[in-house]
């Protein structure tokens, strides 16, 4: 579990402090992120043409995996090669963050603008070099040179992995937030991760963010038309820019509304209500 949730972000000495739950403050704190990913080629056999070490590599180790064991390394490319931080391009990188000012969540989407300007994009093994040079600049802006509170839901098991894959392999030097490479977990206290804290046994995987978001009473933006694993289709054949982008934003949208609804002040609120309530139905019992 991610050491944040174990602290409270205490606002005179300007540090996280040991407790139980986080609170608002720190969600007001935190800048929430998600990255939609897919292949770097539409198809196995073009990645194996277009950069044969790397093809070779896919085909090598995903084969070993026991539940990918039955299916051939096209499928697997197809199926999962966007779930691969060596082997994926990141296609949209949406973001948020409280602002004081006007009380209000800002923030915006970085991706391409249409298929043709990904189309025109010559160097395909970098063609999301751009998006990762503006989101690592909006945490510089947002952070300057020290670490920032990130939020979101899986983040430290794929987006901040991938977004430092990526960034390291297009010549960008990561923004120190990205910088968990030889951490231990409870040594990364400015991740918020709402994976860690929806599954505190550590059974992850188990309980998709759809299924976390209905179980909260948390809008997912899994009741769209388009959810995560059908992306790549959406990239590939449909070229639905604009979709992949709103998508990657709702899920924003969802992280946050989840952390506001975990968070200590108002799981003081609803508890309160929920023993009035108690309290009302027994006394009517006797």
């Amino acid at each position: 579990m991610a050491a944040l949730l174990s602290k409270r972000w205490d606002a005179s000495s300007n540090k996280y402090v040991k407790g139980d739950y986080y609170s608002l403050d720190d969600v007001n704190n935190t800048l929430f992120f998600d990255v939609e990913t897919t292949t770097r080629y539409k198809t196995y056999d073009e990645y194996l043409e277009k950069e044969r070490n790397c093809g070779k590599e896919f085909a090598r180790t995903s084969g070993k995996r026991n539940d990918w064991k039955e299916m051939s390394t096209s499928e697997i490319y197809d199926k999962n090669g966007m779930l691969l931080a060596q082997h994926l391009q990141i296609i949209s990188i949406a973001y948020r963050k409280w602002n004081p000012s006007n009380r209000k969540y800002e923030g915006n989407t970085i991706g391409f603008s249409s298929w043709e300007e990904y189309e025109s994009i010559k160097d395909k093994t970098k063609a999301d070099k751009d998006l990762l040079i503006q989101f690592n600049e909006v945490l510089y802006s947002q952070f300057g040179e020290e670490r920032g509170l990130l939020g979101g839901y899986n983040i430290l098991g794929f987006d901040m992995a991938v977004l430092w894959m990526r960034m390291m392999s297009c010549d960008i030097k990561p923004h120190p937030s990205l910088h968990t490479v030889g951490k231990k977990p409870w040594d990364i206290d400015w991740v918020l991760d709402l994976q860690s804290w929806t599954t505190p046994t550590d059974h992850k995987g188990l309980s998709s963010f759809d299924t976390i978001n209905s179980l909260f009473n948390v809008r997912s933006s899994k009741t769209d038309e388009i959810a995560g694993n059908y992306v790549g289709i959406r990239f590939w054949d449909d070229h639905d820019i604009d979709g992949i982008n709103d998508y990657c934003m709702k899920d924003v949208m969802s992280s946050i509304a989840l952390a506001r609804r975990l968070s200590e002040d108002v799981i003081n609120n609803i508890h309160a209500k929920t023993m009035e309530d108690y309290c009302t139905r027994m006394e009517n019992k006797i």
